[in-house]
């Protein structure tokens, strides 16, 4: 016999892209570096700690409690991946790329990586005197980004097929693709805010990451925007089956999951946001092993995306659930 379980939450939260897919489906990254230790900014969090190019400045990040760093002109991050050639080459040919930045002031060349490891050359990408994203070879966003404003970058690049560039999640230049081992592989090395003649104004960054593969655009999505802080990690380990998706969905006043007790104990379930916070608990209780429903009754909830963990013991389920008004 299938039981009820009936819970009503009400909370006002962020919006994520509807286009998004299963949080543990994006691939592992290679390297991982974030700038929230303000005593050691060059620690990385996966791979090789950074190197700078000058004396970077501790700055607040996108997010309360989330730190970065301030790049001046004439001053660069070096990120040594630790990949290895591949799509072909005797480059790094298939990679993406992720990185949160600010502009402090708009309407200034600023250089976004560089991967002339000699900084000898114009950057690979920049932000241009029109605040638009890209480079001539493989083209500019039409979109502009705003000064004093966090965006989430994902560059995802596999050459000799595609050249994609998403900003929050949104693609935003669908470029020209470049040559296998063009200047846009990778050598050992990538030089970040570097430009040979001084067109890398002043950058904020809160946090890079790399990858060995070229990012989809679902994949893109579902790392959300600059002020995702922390949600990937909370709801991707030890995941099991044990919660069914939500019906229907998307869902406008009531939707229902079914979840299975595959071991007698205590069930709860967590509600997350779009940043990770953790916005409601609700406890089922002790549960015998069995089959059970919960009811969520959108209330007050704004129209957007959302996650609900459930856990029974060791195990832990995650289903994404979309309010559409």
């Amino acid at each position: 016999m299938l039981m009820k379980t009936r819970f009503t939450f009400a909370v006002v939260l962020m919006s994520l892209l509807a286009g998004s897919v299963v949080l543990a489906q994006v691939p592992e990254k290679k390297g991982h570096w974030k700038f929230d230790d303000a005593s050691n900014l060059e620690k990385a969090t996966i791979g090789s700690n950074l190197t700078f190019e000058g004396t970077l400045a501790s700055v607040d990040g996108p997010v309360t409690g989330n730190l970065a760093v301030e790049v001046k002109m004439g001053e660069y991050i070096t990120v040594t991946h630790g990949i290895d050639a591949n799509g072909g080459g005797d480059s790094v040919n298939v990679y993406s790329l992720m990185f949160d930045i600010s502009m402090p002031e708009s309407s200034l060349w600023h250089a976004i990586f560089q991967t002339n490891i000699e900084n000898a050359t114009d950057a690979s990408m920049f932000l241009n005197t029109s605040n638009l994203i890209g480079a001539w070879r493989y083209g500019y966003s039409e979109l502009a980004m705003e000064a004093a404003t966090w965006y989430r970058v994902i560059v995802s690049v596999e050459n000799g097929v595609s050249y994609n560039v998403y900003v929050d999640g949104e693609i935003w230049v669908a470029g020209v693709f470049q040559e296998v081992d063009s200047r846009d592989a990778l050598a050992e090395s990538i030089l970040f805010f570097a430009d040979n003649d001084g067109e890398d104004n002043t950058m904020q960054c809160s946090e890079i990451a790399i990858w060995d593969v070229a990012l989809t655009a679902d994949e893109a999505a579902e790392l959300g925007d600059a002020t995702t802080v922390g949600v990937h990690d909370k709801l991707k380990a030890n995941l099991s089956n044990d919660l069914d998706q939500n019906y229907p969905n998307p869902f406008a006043t009531v939707t229902t999951l079914n979840y299975n007790v595959v071991e007698s104990g205590d069930v709860s379930f967590m509600v997350f946001n779009a940043i990770g916070q953790k916005v409601q608990e609700i406890n089922a209780g002790n549960r015998m092993a069995g089959d059970y429903q919960l009811e969520l009754n959108a209330g007050n909830l704004n129209n957007g995306i959302y996650y609900v963990q459930m856990k029974n013991n060791n195990r832990v389920s995650n289903r994404k659930i979309t309010v559409s008004k």
